[in-house]
């Protein structure tokens, strides 16, 4: 009988956890570029598993789109009022082109889109930036007192333990969108450098 009791206590908490690692989540930000500029796209939620695989609503704001297609698979809509509603397997905080296609023209027509989905849950300690994600860290051997953390599109995030935070853009790159006003913004190339510190100044 105890044994019984076990079992059925293993099994709902089996069923619980696979539910909780499948359930939907609502993104943190959700942004897009392409298109004409006439139709809006939205998330209001992302299903992730256990394995880490994760199947994204996206919501055109036109009842036309018929097919999406994320690489070579394609997906068909459920058109839902006056918006067609993809399911469609979007990695969060990687920037992901999906190409839908419209009969709102003469001919059906495919259009590229980039979709960029934010789960800061995914994150772990690193800063949540609008559209880039991040890439990897600076390994510090013998160096101490900072970090800095390499995100998409070559931006660079310089943290200092004293809590400053500067961004280092490339050449041509758009400062992201909702950044915390305490970060500083450099921009590449640097033309001058200004070095305080008391042991390079002895």
């Amino acid at each position: 009988m105890l044994r019984k009791t076990w079992l059925a206590v293993f099994f709902i908490m089996v069923v619980f956890c696979c539910a909780m690692a499948e359930g939907s989540l609502v993104p943190d930000g959700f942004t897009f570029s392409g298109g004409s500029g006439k139709v809006e796209l939205s998330c209001p939620e992302i299903t992730g598993d256990s394995d880490g695989a994760y199947v994204a609503t996206v919501v055109f704001s036109s009842p036309y789109y018929t097919v999406a297609r994320v690489g070579e698979e394609t997906f068909e809509s459920v058109v839902s009022g006056k918006t067609s509603v993809f399911r469609l397997p979007i990695q969060p905080n990687v920037a992901t082109q999906v190409y839908a296609t419209t009969t709102a023209m003469s001919q059906p027509h495919e259009i590229e889109y980039t979709v960029f989905i934010r789960l800061d849950s995914l994150l772990g300690d690193k800063l949540a930036i609008e559209g880039v994600y991040p890439v990897s860290s600076l390994p510090l051997k013998y160096a101490e007192c900072f970090d800095v953390d390499y995100y998409a599109n070559g931006i660079k995030l310089i943290s200092i333990e004293d809590g400053s935070r500067y961004l280092l853009l490339p050449p041509d790159t758009s400062c992201p969108a909702g950044l915390d006003p305490d970060i500083r913004i450099l921009r590449q190339p640097l033309n001058t450098v200004y070095l305080a510190a008391t042991s390079a100044m002895a």
